[in-house]
């Protein structure tokens, strides 16, 4: 896979990174299709893999040096962004997750279900919290610095 399919292709999550101890700057993605975390820089025509993965994730966000993914539809799971291959189960969010985003205004996770719901997310216990019900169907949701959502319809 090169640097343009990995940015349009439906089966890979991509996540910024700012992340020095892996030498990029640029994303780091999950394949769905191979199972694995892949660097992805512009500057480069070649996707190496980081790591395989046995788990599933359909959803994830970078926060800091670490990555929140969605495994399984309702398992929140932390990983490192520099070894992706360490990774530690925080718990089960009780809803079927099908996008996540970090809010930086209140230092919180939040998912959008498969119901069209809006869940807050637990860093630490995974636990889900449901806010409420998106005013349209998305299967997207992004936030800003100043804690503005965003979704795709």
């Amino acid at each position: 896979m090169d640097f343009s399919s990995a940015l349009t292709e439906k089966n890979v999550i991509v996540l910024p990174t700012k992340s020095v101890a892996m030498g990029i700057s640029a994303m780091l993605a999950f394949n769905l299709e191979d199972n694995q975390w892949v660097q992805v820089d512009k500057r480069s025509s070649q996707i190496p893999a980081v790591t395989e993965e046995t788990r599933i994730y359909t959803a994830a966000v970078a926060v800091e040096e670490k990555i929140y993914a969605i495994a399984y539809g309702t398992e929140l799971w932390c990983l490192n962004v520099a070894n992706p291959e360490q990774s530690a189960f925080v718990g089960d969010t009780n809803y079927t997750i099908v996008d996540l985003c970090y809010n930086a205004a209140d230092d919180c996770l939040y998912g959008v279900s498969d119901t069209n719901k809006l869940v807050r997310i637990h860093m630490e216990t995974g636990k889900g919290l449901l806010v409420g019900t998106m005013p349209l169907e998305t299967n997207t949701i992004a936030c800003d610095a100043n804690g503005v959502f965003f979704s795709n319809l």
